[in-house]
């Protein structure tokens, strides 16, 4: 009887032990910058092959209600999501003073691209409908850039069109290019 009563003591402690709080978080986005990276790629075009670099967003995100990203794989492919990453490139002009940098073929400052589909959002897990994990992302990069210091900054939207906090690179010179930026 003692041996039962031990083992069911036991048992018990083990159950209240393994029990945690449900963790909640808000249904608006958060993200935080992890890395910057640049690779050399090789691009086909019309009149041959180049190399060309490339930036490489790497990020932590975590999302209460999970809503990140389209829902199917065909609203992803026909882009007809507002689930979107949002970035700007930005030119340094003082200490604490920036300027969007202006994309010449198109005018634009801002660029809109889907979150990635299935491999480059790779999901940490979710309890309820939170999910977190980490978005990796190829970014267009200026041509013949200003020979001044730059960041990235950049945001998501979820379905319901939550905008997550406004997240930033660290400065560096795009003509002098590191491997890889951390925060």
């Amino acid at each position: 009887m003692k041996t039962i009563l031990k083992i069911l003591c036991f048992l018990c402690l083990g159950l209240l032990w393994s029990c945690k709080p449900i963790e909640s978080y808000s249904s608006i986005p958060e993200i935080h910058f992890i890395s910057l990276s640049f690779e050399d790629v090789i691009v086909h075009t019309s009149w041959g092959t180049e190399t060309e670099t490339m930036a490489i967003l790497n990020f932590y995100f975590i999302d209460g209600d999970g809503d990140i990203g389209a829902k199917t794989l065909a609203q992803h492919l026909a882009n007809d999501c507002i689930s979107k990453i949002h970035y700007t490139w930005f030119e340094k002009i003082s200490d604490d003073e920036y300027k969007p940098y202006v994309f010449p073929a198109t005018g634009a400052t801002t660029i809109s691209v889907m979150i990635p589909w299935g491999t480059a959002m790779d999901k940490d897990g979710a309890q309820n409908k939170t999910l977190r994990g980490t978005i990796t992302i190829a970014l267009t990069m200026p041509r013949n850039p200003p020979d001044v210091e730059m960041q990235v900054r950049y945001f998501i939207v979820d379905r319901a069109g939550n905008e997550s906090n406004v997240n930033r690179t660290p400065d560096f010179s795009i003509l002098n290019l590191p491997d890889i930026i951390y925060p």
